[in-house]
C-alpha cells in the first residue's frame, strides 16, 4: 500500500493500488497486472510505501493499528527527515502492540523530497 504526503495541504493520503501483491504470481502474470501512476512530489513532500503488517499490527485485546492512526502518526512527523519519520512510526506501532505477537512482518519504505536550504 502507499501513502502520499503533500506538504502544501498538510495531510496524508491513503492510495490503495489494485492488484496483486509483489511475490505471489508468477513474473507473466503480475505483469499483466501493472499498471504505471505517477506522482508529483514537491520539496517537503513523501511517498510511504508499506505491507498490510502495519495497518494489521495487534495489540493484546485484538485492536488494530489502522490507517487512521498510520496517517496520523506519519502526518504528525511530516516536518522530520524520512528516517525520523520511519522511526517515530516504529516507535508508535511498537508502543500499541504491547508486547503481542504478530502475525505479519512490518515492511516500510519512505522517499522524501527534503526542502532546500
Amino acid at each position: 500500500a502507499a501513502v502520499v504526503y503533500q506538504q502544501a495541504q498538510g495531510r496524508c493520503e491513503a492510495d490503495m493500488p489494485s492488484g496483486m501483491a509483489v511475490g505471489l504470481a508468477e513474473p507473466d502474470k503480475f505483469e499483466a497486472l501493472l499498471s504505471e501512476k505517477r506522482i508529483k512530489l514537491n520539496s517537503g513532500d513523501f511517498l510511504f510505501l508499506y505491507t498490510d503488517g502495519v495497518e494489521q499490527a495487534c495489540n493484546p485485546v485484538g485492536e488494530l493499528f489502522g490507517r487512521e492512526r498510520l496517517l496520523e502518526a506519519l502526518t504528525g512527523a511530516a516536518n522530520q527527515p524520512a528516517g525520523k519519520i520511519i522511526r517515530n512510526l516504529e516507535q508508535k506501532l511498537r508502543t500499541f502492540i504491547d508486547g503481542a505477537t504478530q502475525p505479519d512482518d512490518w515492511t516500510m519504505l519512505m522517499v522524501k523530497l527534503e526542502e532546500d536550504d
